[in-house]
């Protein structure tokens, strides 16, 4: 009798972790907007959990990266691999830089039907960055994070302004 639960119990263990990697894969998709999941958006979005931040979704990828499948990682490296922008700025502590669009898609637009919305949508960026890290570093006293080595072009900790799909954020 205990070998059958045993077995029942590994059986169990196994699809629900499988489950669990699969829905990761479908949210990080759904939450990418990726093209793969145009047709299927719909049934995915409906059987995952209402979260709105990316940010649990990306860190448990990279941690589990290497239980998924060589196609599910090469989708996975390419979505959250650093994307292209058009231009960037420092924020005014010097210990930002925000990579952005001026155009198209991912242009960052928080105040829609604003003509000065672009200025305004970056002042406050690079405001509430700067205000976050003084605050955690300053007052808080957390360790700084570590830096890229220079990935993204400098020494600066990189921002890169992204429409999410789903509305996520993060």
């Amino acid at each position: 009798m205990n070998k059958y639960l045993f077995l029942t119990l590994i059986l169990f263990t196994s699809l629900t972790y499988s489950q669990n990697l699969d829905s990761l894969y479908n949210s990080l998709l759904v939450m990418s907007d990726h093209q793969s999941v145009k047709g299927l958006k719909d049934v995915i979005e409906s059987t995952q959990p209402g979260e709105k931040c990316g940010f649990g979704i990306a860190a448990q990828i990279r941690l589990r990266y290497d239980e998924f499948s060589i196609e599910q990682q090469n989708v996975i490296s390419e979505i959250l691999s650093r994307p292209e922008r058009q231009t960037s700025i420092v924020s005014p502590s010097g210990l930002f830089r925000i990579h952005f669009d001026t155009t198209g898609i991912n242009k960052p637009d928080y105040f829609p039907g604003n003509p000065n919305s672009l200025q305004l949508s970056l002042d406050s960026l690079v405001i509430a960055f700067d205000s976050a890290y003084n605050y955690e570093i300053n007052i808080l006293n957390y360790l700084p994070p570590p830096d890229d080595e220079g990935d993204g072009g400098d020494d600066r900790y990189d921002v890169y302004i992204s429409r999410l799909g789903s509305n996520y954020y993060g």
